[in-house]
C-alpha cells in the first residue's frame, strides 16, 4: 500500500468523527469504526459488507445528490438517519463527490458527528414553550400561530370556514378548594385527555389557563355546526372522571367566534370568542353562546361592575337589609335574615341578583360573604344590647363558604370578637350547595359543634334524598319560594309542599316556608301546620332601625 493510501487509512480509523466513503445509492465502500458504531454495527467490516447510509426521509437523497450536482460539496447539513435496528439517529454531515478516475463511478466522502441528544434536548425545548406542562396539549401561544396559519390559508385559497371555541370550567376553583390543587390538576388531566381524543388531526385543543380550553376547528357547516360541536363537546365534558375510585361530575360554559362574520384576524376572534363565553356562563353555565356584536357591550359593563364590586369591599359600599321569619300563630318575630345590598355611590341601592353572578366569577363571594356575617352578629349583638326581645340572626353560606377548610374557626373568632351567642345565629346553606355531600356532612357538624342553628336554604328545588336529609344535622328547612307561589294554583305543587311539611315534622325539624306572598298562601300553609313563614305578606325587607321598631313592639 503506497504511503499516501496508509496515511489516508490511518486518517480514516483515528478520526473520531464518522468517516466515510460511499457510491450515490448510498452503500458504504470504505469507513472507520465511528460510523459502525453510529449506525449501530459491530464493526466496520460488517456495515462495508450489508449496510449503507440509509435516510429516513427517503427523499433527502435525491435533494442531496441534486445539490451535489451543482456545488461538488455541502456542509453542516442535520439529517435523520436509520440505523441497523431501524432505530434513528440525528448527524451533522459534510460531505464531497469525488471522482475514482477515469472510467469510475463518482463517490461521496462525509464525515459525520452524532447529535441525537442535542436534538432530543432541542425538541424538548421546543415543546416546553408551546405545550402546557400539565396537560401536554399546545398552549396559548401554539395556538395562536395554528390560528394565524389558518387564517391565512382561508384568506388566501378561500379554505372552509374558521372557528374558536372558547371553553371555561364550571366552578373549578370550588374544587380545587374542596379537594386540594393535586385533585384538580387530575381532573384537568383527564379533561383534557377527553377533549384531545375527541377532535381529529385538523382540529387544535389547546390550554389558555387554570381552567379554560380553546379549540381551533373548521366550521364549514356555520354556526349550526358550530352549535352542535359545542353541545358535544358539552356532553362529552359531563361525563363522569373517575379519580381514586369517585366519581366527579364537571359542566363547562362555551363561547364560539366564527371567521370572518365574527373578526377578521386572531386577536378579534379569541376576543370575541371570550365574551361568547362569558355570556354563556350569565345564561346559568353549562351552556354555549354564539358570538354576538351586543355582547361586547355587555362584557364592558360586566368588566366595570366586577371593578366596581372590588372598589365596593375596599371602601364598605354594602349594607344589610334583614327580613324577618314570622310564627303566624304568635305574631312573633323567630328569626331574621340578613341580606346583602350593594349601596353605589351612582346607581343607589343594588339587589344581589344583580351583581352576585358577577362576584362568584370574580371569586369575590367569600371576602362578601365574609363582611355580612360579621356585619349580621355585630347587628344582632347590637339589638340585644338595646334590650331588644332575643332572635336569632341568619345569614346565607355561599358554596364557597361552606367548603372553606378555616369555616368553622373563622364563625368561632366572629361570635367572639361581637360578643354573639352561638344559639343566637343561624347559618342557611342553600341545598343546590351541596354538590360534594360527604364533605357536606363533615362542614356542617363541624358548624353545628359549634352552637350553631343550620337551616338547608330552598329546600325542593336540589337533590337531597330522604337518607340525605336524615344525615345533615339541621334545625330547620326553608321551603323553596317556588313551591310556595303554586299551592293555591297547582295541585302538584300543594303536594310537595304538604309532604315536605309532613317530613320535617317527622324529623323533628322547623319548617320555613319562604316566598309567603298572599292570604290563600298563607291560609294554606296555616292549614298544614307550618306556622313559622316569610316573605312579601309581612313585609320586604327592612333596615336595621325599622327591625328595631318592629321588635320594640311585640312586648306592647
Amino acid at each position: 500500500m503506497a504511503h499516501s493510501q496508509l496515511d489516508y487509512q490511518s486518517f480514516f480509523d483515528r478520526n473520531l468523527a464518522a468517516v466515510y466513503r460511499c457510491d450515490l445509492s448510498g452503500r458504504v465502500v470504505d469507513c472507520n469504526e465511528m460510523l459502525a458504531r453510529t449506525l449501530g454495527y459491530s464493526s466496520k467490516q460488517e456495515l462495508i459488507a450489508s449496510g449503507q447510509i440509509d435516510y429516513c426521509n427517503a427523499s433527502d437523497r435525491e435533494t442531496i445528490l441534486a445539490a451535489l450536482g451543482d456545488l461538488q460539496s455541502l456542509s453542516n447539513l442535520e439529517v435523520c438517519l436509520r440505523k441497523k435496528d431501524d432505530s434513528l439517529v440525528w448527524v451533522f454531515q459534510n460531505i464531497t463527490l469525488v471522482a475514482e478516475g477515469d472510467g469510475h463511478l463518482p463517490l461521496i466522502e462525509g464525515v459525520l458527528l452524532e447529535i441525537t441528544e442535542q436534538r432530543l434536548a432541542t425538541e424538548r425545548m421546543q415543546h416546553q414553550v408551546y405545550h402546557d406542562a400539565l396537560t401536554g396539549l399546545p398552549n396559548q401561544t401554539l395556538f395562536k400561530d395554528r390560528l394565524n396559519v389558518a387564517l391565512a390559508r382561508a384568506r388566501r385559497e378561500g379554505a372552509e370556514p374558521t372557528g374558536v371555541m372558547f371553553l371555561d370550567i364550571d366552578d373549578f376553583e370550588l374544587i380545587n378548594r374542596t379537594f386540594g390543587q393535586g385533585i384538580g390538576d387530575r381532573l384537568l388531566k383527564a379533561l383534557a385527555d377527553r377533549l384531545a381524543e375527541s377532535f381529529g388531526r385538523d382540529e387544535t385543543v389547546s390550554r389558555h389557563g387554570s381552567d379554560q380550553f380553546a379549540i381551533l376547528f373548521q366550521a364549514a357547516g356555520g354556526a349550526e355546526l358550530a352549535a352542535m360541536l359545542a353541545q358535544q363537546v358539552l356532553d362529552t365534558v359531563s361525563q363522569p372522571i373517575v379519580l381514586d375510585g369517585n366519581e366527579m361530575y364537571v359542566n363547562a360554559s362555551i363561547g364560539i367566534a366564527l371567521y370572518p362574520e365574527d373578526g377578521n384576524d386572531t386577536e378579534t376572534l379569541m376576543k370575541n370568542a371570550d365574551v361568547a363565553m362569558y355570556r354563556a356562563k350569565d345564561k346559568g353555565k353549562n351552556t354555549y353562546q354564539l358570538y354576538t356584536p351586543a355582547m361586547n357591550a355587555r362584557a364592558f359593563e360586566r368588566l366595570a361592575l366586577i371593578t366596581s364590586l372590588r372598589r365596593a369591599i375596599d371602601k364598605n359600599e354594602f349594607v344589610l337589609h334583614f327580613q324577618p321569619e314570622v310564627n303566624v300563630q304568635t305574631g312573633r318575630i323567630t328569626c331574621i335574615e340578613a341580606l346583602v345590598r350593594w349601596n353605589h355611590p351612582e346607581l343607589g341601592l343594588i339587589e344581589p341578583a344583580q351583581f352576585i353572578v358577577a362576584a362568584e366569577d370574580a371569586s369575590l363571594l367569600a371576602p362578601i360573604g365574609d363582611w355580612v356575617l360579621r356585619e349580621a352578629c355585630r347587628q344582632a349583638r347590637e339589638w340585644q344590647k338595646a334590650g331588644l326581645p332575643a332572635t336569632r340572626i341568619s345569614v346565607n353560606l355561599s358554596t364557597s363558604q361552606l367548603y372553606e377548610k378555616k369555616l368553622a374557626a373563622t364563625i368561632e373568632k366572629v361570635l367572639r370578637d361581637s360578643g354573639l351567642e352561638a344559639d343566637s345565629l343561624q347559618l342557611e346553606i342553600n341545598e343546590s350547595s351541596m354538590n360534594d355531600f360527604p364533605r357536606s356532612i363533615i362542614a356542617l357538624r363541624a358548624l353545628k359543634e359549634l352552637g350553631v342553628s343550620l337551616a338547608l336554604d330552598n329546600f325542593g328545588s336540589g337533590r337531597s334524598s330522604l337518607t340525605d336529609l336524615k344525615a345533615m344535622p339541621l334545625d330547620s328547612v326553608k321551603i323553596d319560594r317556588s313551591f310556595i307561589q303554586g299551592v293555591t294554583r297547582r295541585s302538584d305543587d300543594a303536594a310537595i309542599v304538604s309532604a315536605i311539611i309532613a317530613l320535617a315534622r317527622g324529623l323533628n325539624l322547623r319548617v320555613v316556608a319562604e316566598g309567603v306572598e298572599t292570604l290563600d298562601q298563607l291560609s294554606f300553609l296555616r292549614d298544614r301546620r307550618c306556622a313559622e313563614m316569610q316573605g312579601f305578606f309581612f313585609g320586604k325587607p327592612h333596615s336595621a332601625s325599622t327591625v328595631a321598631d318592629m321588635l320594640r313592639m311585640q312586648d306592647h
